[in-house]
């Protein structure tokens, strides 16, 4: 049983990772397709193959894949697998956040003390209802709150991640990734 497969072969290329902080809420193994693209004319049966073997041997419950909306030839060929579209994520930008001044009245951002981690770990289980863990009528939604708090509990614990908070006009929060992932 490995943790990964990657498969660079014939026009396909494709990483799958086991994700266990998903697996902790939702009490079954949990996997990701963290890298998928197809080529054009590219035959994905036998990436596909070593996946569901792969999938078997970890008894992986659940597979996800994001993928850009530029990504057609990819969505067909999960779709034709047996993979459902079930949401579209959109990654909003604030441009130019350094330059507001300092003490900008209609924004405020700062880190989160630890104190406050567990009331937002607790609000994060309260305000996901519309992504794709709730949307999916297969998973519980009670497991798809809990994963949204631990991610908070999980990135207040985090070297690579920030929690941060913003007050003012546009209330809310976010994680944000250090070393040149993209925020999420």
């Amino acid at each position: 049983m490995s943790e990964r497969l990657v498969i660079d072969a014939a026009g396909v290329g494709l990483t799958a990772e086991l994700v266990p902080w998903d697996a902790e809420v939702l009490g079954f193994p949990v996997a990701s397709l963290s890298r998928f693209r197809v080529e054009e004319q590219a035959d994905v049966r036998a990436a596909f193959q070593a996946l569901d073997e792969w999938l078997d041997a970890n008894a992986v419950g659940l597979v996800s894949c994001r993928l850009p909306a530029a990504g057609l030839r990819e969505s067909f060929a999960l779709e034709a697998a047996g993979f459902r579209f079930i949401e579209t994520v959109l990654h909003p930008v604030f441009r130019d956040l350094q330059k507001r001044p300092p003490g900008a009245p209609e924004l405020t951002v700062s880190g989160v003390r630890p104190p406050e981690v567990e009331a937002l770990a607790q609000l994060a289980e309260s305000c996901f209802g519309f992504e794709r863990f709730h949307a999916d009528p297969r998973l519980d939604d009670r497991a798809a709150d809990r994963r949204y708090g631990n991610w908070v509990r999980n990135a207040a614990g985090s070297a690579r991640q920030e929690l941060l908070k913003m007050r003012g006009r546009w209330p809310g929060g976010g994680v944000f990734h250090r070393g040149g992932a993209r925020p999420h």
